[in-house]
């Protein structure tokens, strides 16, 4: 059944619980009434460490990639998927010590300030790189919905850092 399928999928899990969060900070943007506008606050909140917990340790499934890049004939295929394989383990690695601080088991303030901004530069060149390497691929549907879900991420990393600019300077 397909809904099986995807709930057994831990990248549609963690999707699902950043619609919940992000609906949940959107009501709380929108409510008048503060105490309802602190209610959905915490869930968003609450959202938000669900999804860094599904998340932790999401690095050691990269081993798999990594033995498949080695095997790559093709030179230049074989380098973007190393370079794909080497920066995902780079910002996994950065998000499980952002999820550390902030579940309290690291002290706060060791991760240096350019962290969050790296991770969101190393997202985009991630989906950059997708792209150029699932174009050869459109033969395969699996292929056409990781293009396609590429774009949705080049676009929504783009608005990202836009956002931490902002924040950040």
């Amino acid at each position: 059944m397909l809904s099986e399928a995807l709930l057994g999928d831990i990248d549609f899990r963690e999707k699902a619980l950043k619609v919940l969060q992000y609906a949940c900070r959107l009501a709380a943007a929108r409510t008048v009434n503060r105490a309802d506008a602190l209610l959905w606050s915490r869930a968003a909140q609450s959202f938000a460490s669900g999804r860094r917990l599904i998340k932790l340790l999401r690095w050691i499934k990269y081993g798999r990639d990594l033995r498949a890049a080695w095997r790559e004939a093709d030179e230049v295929r074989r380098r973007q998927l190393l370079a794909e394989v080497g920066m995902n383990l780079a910002i996994d690695t950065l998000q499980d010590l952002r999820t550390l601080e902030h579940l309290g088991l690291l002290r706060a303030g060791r991760l240096p300030s350019w962290v969050p901004r790296a991770v969101e530069w190393l997202d985009f060149a991630v989906s950059v790189n997708g792209l150029s390497l699932r174009a050869s691929d459109s033969a395969l549907s699996e292929a056409d919905q990781k293009a396609l879900n590429h774009r949705l991420d080049l676009f929504k990393y783009a608005c990202d850092i836009v956002v931490t600019s902002h924040d950040v300077a």
